[in-house]
């Protein structure tokens, strides 16, 4: 999920949709779903990360689909804890 202006953009494996639903509110509605909220504006479940990758003191979330996701420096640790076993070195 990802914070588009006022709108939550949820990607599936079924496709996107924008809700008009604040990111708290979208986070709260979540159920059961594995995941973390790696950046103020994105949420990533745990099934749909290939690995992380860090470039220039940057980390990012690849994802099963090519996107690039941003992490910040507020859930670093929390992302390097739940899936740092697939963090390499460099960018391929």
């Amino acid at each position: 999920m990802t914070v588009s202006d006022h709108y939550t953009e949820v990607t599936t494996t079924l496709g996107r949709e924008l809700v008009l639903l604040r990111f708290a509110d979208a986070l709260g509605e979540l159920g059961p779903v594995a995941g973390l909220q790696v950046h103020r504006s994105h949420w990533v479940a745990d099934a749909h990360v290939a690995r992380l990758v860090r470039d220039n003191g940057r980390m990012t979330i690849l994802l099963c689909d090519g996107t690039e996701v941003p992490v910040s420096r507020t859930y670093a640790a929390a992302v390097r804890q739940r899936w740092g076993y697939r963090l390499p070195r460099s960018r391929p």
